[in-house]
């Protein structure tokens, strides 16, 4: 019986469908070069990436784990890292392909085998963290979808996918709520109330502090 699974050639391009929106966004590629670690590219500071600037103390991956909790903390929907996350992708499907490599050559040795291993176990990390911060994010996108769609300040901070999961999620959410009690009231009654629209506490009080 086929599974339902993606594997993770499928799982790496629904998110870089999801971080670049259909879009031609391309991320910035480091150049290739000897290292005893295939995935020592998330972790190399010279590796392009955005606000390099503003980040210069900060690795890729770093940047990938601040964005990450910063989402998971803030009551609002922070600004999308495409760029950011496209180019981690991609340093994902590069070092996967590596690893296989490796692993179907015969002349690897066992401790060549043990380091792949440990590389596999930290892509595996860095995948964990990619489909949280996803998450996260759709998870705010879909409790606040009709009031996204009426704000164009959060709709500037979300990729095209983003927006138009949104947008597809508010129509869906008002089609069921009529179907299922609006369509029973009095026509006067029946209209959903724009002002009472549920958005983010932006009262609430917090401990943490997001950077951008």
């Amino acid at each position: 019986m086929a599974s339902m699974a993606m594997d993770d050639d499928d799982e790496l391009n629904f998110f870089r469908n999801y971080a670049g929106g259909g879009s031609s966004i391309t991320a910035p590629r480091a150049p290739r070069r000897a290292s005893p670690n295939p995935f020592d590219a998330l972790n190399d500071r010279d590796t392009p990436a955005p606000n390099r600037a503003a980040d210069e103390d900060e690795t890729p991956l770093q940047q990938l784990i601040r964005h990450w909790m910063n989402e998971r903390h803030a009551p609002d929907l922070l600004p999308a890292q495409q760029v950011l996350l496209a180019g981690l992708l991609d340093h994902i499907h590069r070092q996967t392909d590596t690893v296989q490599t490796l692993r179907a050559d015969p002349s690897s040795s066992e401790e060549d085998h043990f380091r792949i291993m440990l590389v596999q176990t930290e892509i595996e990390r860095v995948k964990f963290i990619v489909r949280s911060y996803v998450r996260t994010r759709l998870f705010k996108i879909e409790k606040y979808a009709r009031f996204i769609t009426m704000n164009e300040e959060l709709q500037v901070r979300m990729t095209a996918t983003e927006q138009e999961h949104a947008r597809r999620h508010a129509d869906l959410t008002d089609e069921h709520f009529f179907n299922s009690v609006l369509q029973s009231l009095p026509p006067p009654q029946r209209a959903l109330d724009e002002e009472g629209t549920y958005q983010p506490n932006m009262s609430e009080s917090t401990h943490f502090i997001a950077r951008p």
